[in-house]
């Protein structure tokens, strides 16, 4: 059982989360915190509590507090046990929010206290565990579940009783639930089911009635609500209102195709609609059943949810994740716009220039490609912009442009990309959204066969000079440079003897070198001169007694050495820079190192037992690696030290298959895409490139009496040695910096915190001196 707060205890909670979210937009994301990055999805329920309205997408909750009219969310970095949220309700006698999910999970939000219940996910029967939907009676939260009735106890926050109401008991999908003073209606496959609650054995079917009222409606039944202390329900394009066993009346609808939802308030009813006229609208009912509102005439985007506010005003839930409130009676509307990449699709993550990029497509595992709509999303400074199928259209590309394997930013302009795709070819985005393919009509890149049926290109990267590489898969010449002038050379990597029919990942190392992965099972490297190439292939399993057959991914670490994901953790190729400088060089030439690690007083080589499908280096040059089934491990430099281990039942991760990782080396902010979507951690290591001198600054700063986490030096030297003084000149700390980061706990060497007054940071310089750095002001 969670903590139990008081109502006004939760209140004041509630309050403080409230101003800490206020204000934390502004600031940086803290050491050691997350935050998620979820697509926009729909806003598939709405509940209001006290001044804030709260709207349900499928990973997170978005609220709006009327007071100000400011968004904010809760995920699963505010401890909601996950994603894919299927209902939400509230209930106003213990002040509870109630988070049902397609897994069966339950969350009982208080305040900012999260009870989970994971007593439906968890039992033991195969099948349909989804919470359809929450209906709260007072002391108790009744679901509409894939099974059947389960109720809740929300002072005890515990299960109270699970009803089988199908035939003999059985389990039977229950997809809506409304109770009323005497009732309790619940909407199955077979149609409205009702039963008193005051019943001595709600679990027993028999104590269940099947409503043999004629309804003017016909198929499956899908919503339900009360209204008019009646019952309404609706199919997939008509609603009626009646009671059980009695009569039963249609709300007439203007032509509608799709019914969305339902919604009752008291005397009032909401329907959420298409119009196969119009388009998508709301019609408001009012207490004599006739239409009181309509936003017919307002254009609007795919809709998913309606409600009324105390206000009586109308809040609107779209499917791009925006909440609308329609102030009544003027019908004056005000957006709140949740903001995210264009899908939780995360092929392949990209941090090389001032953006991240998110690539939404990708290939299965035999490099067949995926078949989804044109992704590319680029985050940079809090905001994303993405590039989707519309921008594709507005840009004049065909339509056939789809599916990015990967994109990366010019090194020499801000915001111009470069998207792979798995059909068409190569695109290149401009600052101002203006897009051009790049294929074999105008370029050396090839078609996968003679039909010309696609143009597969699987890698890109930049080099020193700013030349991109293009990996063009099922080609002969599978290797491309673009240079900064736009003129193509096409090498041919067959010279490495590897068959070049599935060429994915590719690194441009320090030297100049070019590594390509084979079919996800061998690695060959090449240097290029003009239009000449020489290639070797690596034997994976040369110099190392831990044999690989598969590889997953490589990166370049700050010593020049390369780190290599397999089928049985890690490899690491350290020398190599001279290897195209012997006359008999060849694939045995390049020796293949494990990572040896004591694992219970034994000697064994690093994650042999995980298959690493993500390495990357932090500013710190430790090495951050995800695992297909076991999570994030953060590593020494060399490897040999275990840092951090995050699983998602210790951190907030939503999966434990780690797709991609990629660094904001500016701040030391680390992106996990996993299999369910993206976030991000900070961590305390950063990388400063140039003149520190104007860089650098503390955060928080000033730190204020209470504060006890880190306080963060950024943008310092590469792992400088800093001190920290008083105004006297007294040395208070002193510490080596973690690539371009320093992260201290406040206190000094003989254990307790400096005096209230102005702290200096000093960090060493290369020529041996030492700069002042930034100042902090310390309030004790």
């Amino acid at each position: 059982m969670g903590t139990v707060f008081h109502k006004t205890d939760r209140l004041f909670v509630w309050v403080a989360f409230m101003v800490l979210s206020l204000v934390s937009p502004a600031q940086d994301l803290a050491v050691g915190h997350w935050r998620t990055h979820f697509a926009p999805s729909a806003v598939i329920q709405m509940a209001q509590r006290d001044v804030d309205m709260f709207g349900a997408m499928e990973s997170s909750l978005l609220y709006v507090d009327t007071r100000d009219d400011i968004l904010y969310e809760m995920d699963r970095t505010d401890d909601l046990s996950g994603v894919g949220i299927s209902a939400l309700a509230y209930g106003t006698l213990y002040d509870a929010l109630v988070v049902g999910y397609s897994d069966g999970m339950l969350d009982l939000v208080y305040g900012m206290d999260v009870v989970p219940l994971s007593y439906i996910r968890d039992a033991d029967f195969d099948g349909d565990k989804a919470i359809h939907q929450v209906w709260v009676d007072g002391r108790y939260a009744y679901l509409a579940t894939g099974f059947g009735v389960v109720v809740v106890d929300l002072r005890k926050e515990e299960i109270k009783e699970t009803y089988f109401i199908g035939q003999n008991n059985s389990r039977e999908t229950v997809k809506g639930i409304c109770v009323d003073e005497n009732l309790i209606y619940a909407l199955t496959d077979a149609g409205l089911k009702y039963a008193s609650k005051n019943a001595s054995n709600l679990n027993d079917f028999a104590a269940w009635t099947l409503d043999s009222a004629s309804m003017p409606l016909s198929g499956s039944l899908q919503h339900c609500a009360l209204a008019w202390d009646e019952v309404v329900v609706s199919n997939e394009n008509q609603v009626a209102v009646g009671l059980p066993g009695q009569s039963w009346e249609e709300i007439p609808l203007r032509a509608s195709s799709s019914v969305a939802h339902v919604e009752g308030f008291g005397d009032k009813l909401t329907v959420v609609y298409y119009d196969t006229s119009w388009g998508w609208r709301v019609d408001v009912f009012g207490a004599d059943r006739e239409l009181e509102y309509t936003t017919e005439g307002t254009r609007l985007p795919g809709l998913s949810s309606a409600c009324l506010d105390k206000a009586g005003n109308l809040w609107i839930g779209c499917q791009d994740g925006e909440m609308i409130r329609l102030e009544m009676p003027d019908g004056r509307k005000t957006y709140f716009q949740h903001e995210g990449p264009v899908s939780d699709r995360c092929f392949e993550l990209t941090k090389k220039g001032k953006s991240l990029l998110v690539a939404g497509g990708g290939y299965g595992n035999a490099f067949q490609p995926s078949d989804v709509p044109f992704e590319v999303s680029a985050f940079e400074n809090g905001d994303w912009t993405v590039y989707n199928s519309e921008s594709v259209r507005v840009a004049g590309l065909p339509s056939s442009v789809r599916s990015v394997v990967q994109a990366v930013e010019d090194p020499h302009q801000d915001g111009h990309y470069f998207a792979a795709t798995s059909m068409s070819g190569l695109v290149e985005i401009m600052p101002d959204g203006g897009m051009k393919q790049h294929t074999p009509e105008n370029s050396t890149l090839e078609y996968n066969n003679a039909n010309h049926e696609s143009c597969r290109v699987y890698g890109l990267d930049f080099d020193a000079d700013g030349n991109l590489w293009v990996l063009n898969t099922l080609s002969d010449a599978a290797m491309h440079r673009m240079d900064r002038n736009g003129n193509w050379t096409a090498y041919d990597l067959r010279v490495s003897g590897l068959v070049p029919d599935r060429v994915s990942d590719l690194l441009v190392d320090y030297w100049q070198h070019q590594w390509v992965i084979f079919n996800n099972e061998s690695l060959a490297v090449y240097e290029t001169d003009g239009n000449h190439i020489k290639g070797l292939q690596v034997n994976m399993n040369n110099g190392n007694d831990l044999n690989t057959s598969r590889i997953f991914c490589l990166v370049e670490d700050d010593l020049g050495h390369i780190w290599i994901g397999t089928d049985r953790g890690v490899k690491v190729i350290d020398q190599h820079a001279r290897m195209f400088e012997s006359p008999n060089g060849n694939y045995t030439s390049v020796p293949v190192n494990t990572v040896r690690v004591t694992r219970d007083g034994y000697l064994v080589n690093l994650l042999d037992d995980n298959q690493v499908t993500a390495i990357a280096v932090d500013g710190g040059n430790r090495k951050w690696l995800g695992t297909n089934s076991n999570g994030l491990y953060l590593v020494s430099s060399d490897g040999t030290e275990e840092i951090l281990h995050f699983t998602t039942a210790n951190s907030p991760l939503f999966s434990d298959r780690i797709q991609d990782i990629a660094i904001d080396d500016r701040t030391g902010e680390v992106f996990i895409a996993t299999d369910r979507g993206l976030l991000s951690y900070r961590s305390t290591a950063t990388r400063t490139e140039g003149d520190p001198k104007e860089e650098a600054r503390a955060f928080p700063n000033p730190v204020r009496p209470g504060y006890q986490g880190l306080i963060n030096v950024k943008g310092l030297p590469q792992n400088a040695i800093v001190k920290i003084t008083d105004t006297n000149g007294t040395l208070i700390y002193q510490g080596r910096a973690t690539g371009g980061q320093l992260s201290w706990d406040g206190y000094g060497m003989q254990g307790r915190r400096p005096d209230s007054g102005v702290l200096f940071v000093f960090a060493s310089t290369e020529d041996g001196g030492e700069r002042l750095a930034c100042k902090i002001f310390f309030i004790r």
